[in-house]
């Protein structure tokens, strides 16, 4: 087997990986109105670091993927209908911040836990840039849920601050003891 058969044979197995842990990071939530708290953003920021700003949004856009070919991989299953799901606009996010966290480790040279956490806060904050509109215009524009943007910022966002703290600290601990493994 060749170096490059070799890297590509690594290179998919590591996406199907993150793909994987991304289903079943849905299945690990807290059950929140109206967005539940799982662990898929925390994986999606380890493939970005992982897989880089080429192979981490591809783990995520096939995790999507999937779930709209109907496998039950989304927090409440999947299938073509879940664009119209108020959380639809997070899964978005994870293409790009997964897409940041590669890009940003890919030209600025991290070592640190704390330069680990800013990358990896950053990719969270991503997240948030499409799923907070989106989660606005199905609920509050669709569904005509009458609440203000406000409202779903601080729903949608700020209530989420603490736990992607704690989600950006444990993923630069693991980026931290595998950067090496990874070439970080």
């Amino acid at each position: 087997m060749s170096n490059k058969s070799a890297h590509m044979t690594k290179i998919i197995t590591y996406t199907a990986i993150s793909t994987a842990l991304m289903a079943s990071g849905a299945f690990i939530k807290i059950p929140f109105f109206p967005v539940p708290l799982t662990l898929q953003s925390l994986f999606c920021v380890i493939s970005g670091a992982t897989l880089g700003y080429k192979y981490g949004p591809l783990s995520q856009f096939i995790y999507i993927i999937l779930g709209l070919a109907g496998l039950p991989v989304f927090t409440s299953g999947g299938g073509i209908a879940y664009v119209f799901s108020p959380t639809f606009g997070y899964i978005l996010g994870f293409v790009l911040s997964s897409f940041v966290v590669g890009f940003i480790l890919k030209y600025r040279r991290v070592k640190s836990i704390a330069g680990y956490f800013a990358v990896c806060f950053a990719g969270l904050l991503c997240v948030y840039i499409i799923g907070v509109p989106y989660l606005f215009a199905v609920l509050n524009i669709a569904n005509k849920y009458g609440k203000g943007f406000a409202y779903f910022l601080t729903a949608g966002f700020l209530d989420f601050i603490p736990g992607d703290i704690l989600k950006a600290a444990a993923a630069a601990s693991v980026l931290k003891l595998a950067g090496k493994q990874f070439g970080l």
